[in-house]
């Protein structure tokens, strides 16, 4: 949890170095704040996956290791195509902001689902424990985001580039996959775990409650954009 957390914190102080990169080389704010904002994205988008979690049974340790490895083996695929984009570009700049994007929207998104992963692991295997968990959230990424970021990302955004800074977390996500794995060893589901069985009309209106949620969710981000252009053409 507390890895987990950490790379959490890593992946965000990488976000604010690499806007302020950005920033540095001239790009101007509207390309920043997409690139900010198609970050957030998944973030806000997260309750959809853990109502999808909620709507099956409690997963089994095993099956929970080898989803929080999988989202690890992501994140540095993620990484990797975000430092190869930027790599080789002019002015310290990236070869394709539009690839470098994409890779950010990802991962966030492999983040995002990590993060419900954690957080119902840790919801039912220290259920008696909310504050200890809590607190190991809260401490892992401020690891990551104020400690590890300014210690050893920073210098090597400044020595080497973005792409080297980009790369970096690689190795240590590796070293983490099989500890985290290593879940998928312990028999039975946490101590605690809630049970959830099926029975005749549960969750019948859960997809279309889900649905609705989602279309709201579209249309309140998008309203103003289309409204806006709309309004551009009829005037």
């Amino acid at each position: 949890m507390l890895a987990n957390y950490a790379a959490q914190g890593v992946i965000a102080g990488l976000g604010a170095l690499m806007v302020a990169v950005l920033a540095q080389r001239g790009v101007p704010l509207e390309s920043q704040v997409g690139v900010l904002a198609g970050g957030a994205v998944p973030w806000a988008l997260k309750f959809v996956v853990a109502l999808l979690l909620d709507m099956t049974p409690s997963w089994r340790l095993r099956r929970r290791g080898a989803a929080l490895g999988a989202t690890l083996v992501l994140t540095a695929a993620c990484l990797q195509i975000m430092a190869m984009a930027w790599s080789g570009g002019e002015a310290g700049l990236p070869r394709s902001l539009v690839t470098v994007a994409g890779g950010w929207v990802a991962l966030n998104l492999v983040l995002a689902t990590q993060d419900v992963i954690v957080d119902g692991l840790a919801l039912d295997a220290l259920g008696e424990h909310r504050a200890l968990a809590g607190t190991l959230m809260g401490l892992g990424h401020a690891l990551g985001f104020g400690l590890i970021t300014p210690l050893l990302l920073t210098p090597r955004l400044l020595e080497d580039g973005a792409a080297a800074a980009l790369a970096l977390p690689i190795p240590w996500l590796a070293v983490l996959v099989p500890i985290v794995v290593a879940l998928c060893w312990m028999p039975g589901t946490p101590a605690g775990a809630r049970v959830q069985t099926k029975t005749a009309g549960d969750h019948r209106y859960g997809p279309l409650l889900l649905l609705a949620v989602l279309l709201a969710f579209v249309l309140v981000m998008l309203g103003p954009n289309l409204t806006q252009a709309v309004s551009a053409q009829l005037l």
